[in-house]
């Protein structure tokens, strides 16, 4: 009886380790109850300017094409820390907002008015304790602020979702597999966190003689984060090989990226020279964007964690952008591009 009883567990215990989600080799997200994970992301982006068109009440016009290249650096770090999981989703999870920051400089010239600009930016929800919540019926998180106090309108457009989920396959998948991400997944990857809020600190809009504080706001929103609403395109992620790091196994995952995604952004420029306290001139902006990504990435997942364990992605970029506004009687605004390179850098370690 005792020899029956063994096998039987010796079964019952393969069985276990052979379900979806729970074998060493299984690409699953399962990370246990109670674990904190600490999350940085942060966005390297270099751009200049390729083409310039200017229009007055929707005629072109010409005249002189300015010189403009700059750089931005974004920075996200939150800890995590999960309860149970429902539909492969964490039911109930809180964040608090270690990190959160962003740096924009830019040098501008046109027939010898120039000016460099540098534009850093913050925001409220640092320091802040969000906990996301999803109903047993696996609906979307529902983000509140831990504890008392808290400005409710922070919480619009955050994202639970900080765990790469989005390139996970819908079917189980081994070595050499590969398999399609779906466009609506795509703003979880360029837009980590969801709006996260960031604008200047009061008077933090430098003065210019060259720019209006409108075109200097309106530059630090060629991010990845701030164009990526309905995407499109195709991605494409393959599970090549996997390795071992620290003596854990981890899938690789390498991602073959191609995308197009449109931003409408004269709202956010509005809320940043509100937040510092700057004014234009000029009204009925609008203020538009679609942004082309090409490039290749890498994924590296903890198959014995379940959750990821480091990312990158690297991405020829062009914003085709257009800005437009009323002033003095005139409808004015220009039609340009920029092009350049973005580097999306993630990392998941253990506090």
């Amino acid at each position: 009886m005792k020899t029956q009883l063994f096998a039987l567990c010796v079964v019952a215990g393969a069985a276990f380790a052979a379900a979806p989600g729970r074998t060493e080799d299984s690409l699953s997200f399962a990370p246990k109850a109670g674990l904190e994970l600490r999350k940085e992301f942060v966005e390297n982006s270099q751009w200049r300017l390729t083409e310039f068109e200017t229009f007055v009440d929707g005629s072109p016009v010409a005249g002189p094409i300015p010189t403009m290249d700059g750089e931005a650096t974004r920075k996200l770090i939150v800890l995590d820390r999960y309860a149970e999981l429902i539909g492969g989703r964490p039911k109930t999870l809180a964040r608090t907002f270690e990190e959160l920051a962003g740096e924009h400089a830019f040098d501008f010239d046109v027939q010898g008015l120039s000016d460099s600009i540098q534009l850093r930016l913050s925001s409220p929800l640092v320091s802040t304790k969000v906990e996301f919540t999803r109903a047993e019926d696996g609906e979307a998180s529902k983000a509140a602020f831990a504890g008392e106090g808290g400005d409710a309108a922070l919480l619009a457009g955050l994202v639970e979702d900080l765990d790469l989920r989005a390139f996970l396959p819908d079917e189980d998948m081994g070595v050499e597999d590969n398999w399609e991400i779906e466009s609506e997944r795509l703003a979880r990857v360029l837009a980590p966190g969801g709006a996260l809020h960031l604008q200047p600190d009061a008077g933090g809009v430098p003065a210019s003689d060259a720019l209006d504080p409108l075109e200097i706001v309106s530059a630090a929103l060629f991010a990845l984060s701030e164009s990526a609403a309905e995407p499109e395109g195709e991605v494409t992620v393959e599970w090549t090989e996997t390795q071992q790091i620290d003596g854990r196994s981890v899938a690789v995952l390498e991602i073959d990226w191609d995308s197009r995604s449109k931003g409408v952004l004269a709202e956010r420029a509005a809320e940043m020279l509100a937040a510092a306290g700057a004014t234009t001139e000029r009204t009925d902006v609008v203020a538009n964007v679609l942004l082309t990504c090409e490039g290749e990435g890498k994924l590296l997942w903890d198959l014995a964690a379940h959750h990821a364990h480091s990312f990158e992605l690297d991405l020829r970029t062009s914003f085709d952008s257009e800005i437009g506004w009323s002033q003095s009687g005139q409808r004015a605004g220009y039609k340009f591009k920029l092009t350049g390179e973005s580097k999306l850098r993630a990392s998941f370690t253990k506090p």
